[in-house]
């Protein structure tokens, strides 16, 4: 990278790890060799965070412009590129890779990435979200919001340190 370096994650076989910069671009490594064996670029602004999927194929990106990027990082094809908020703080895979959550301005946003990007869900609309994840079977999500923790099932605030919703 030729800028500072805004975040970096393992790929789940921890044979790689991608770094994200401020000088637009994703790096991958080979965690044996620290060898880079591949760049990506397709950001109009720097990068703030980068998340492998849970097979290691895909590599899902975040930036300071709220655009979200998905690659197959291998081949250096981008899968998909949209807006998802205004502002995005976090983004993360399902465990199957069909699905997104981001969350930043206007709450939790549950994307299906296959066969094309749409919006499934908005959970606590209006509501900045800081941080969500899927559970381990994929069927709940955890997230950590501004004013409110999260969303029940029916999609009300709820307000605690942390809460989790099923969809």
């Amino acid at each position: 990278h030729t800028k500072a370096l805004t975040g970096c994650c393992w790929s789940s076989a921890g044979r790689h790890i991608a770094s994200s910069s401020y000088d637009g671009t994703i790096k991958i490594w080979d965690a044996v060799t620290g060898r880079n064996v591949q760049t990506l670029g397709g950001h109009t602004s720097h990068i703030l965070g980068v998340t492998f999927s849970h097979n290691g194929q895909k590599l899902m990106s975040r930036s300071a412009t709220a655009e979200v990027a998905v690659y197959d990082w291998a081949t250096a094809t981008g899968l998909c590129h949209f807006q998802a908020h205004v502002r995005v703080s976090s983004c993360t895979f399902s465990p199957d890779g069909a699905h997104m959550l981001s969350a930043g301005d206007l709450g939790v946003k549950l994307w299906t990435l296959e066969p094309r990007v749409s919006l499934v869900q908005v959970y606590n609309a209006g509501d900045f979200a800081c941080w969500a994840r899927f559970m381990a079977e994929g069927r709940r999500i955890v997230a950590i919001h501004g004013r409110y923790s999260g969303a029940g099932p029916d999609g009300a605030a709820q307000p605690a340190a942390a809460s989790q919703t099923t969809f």
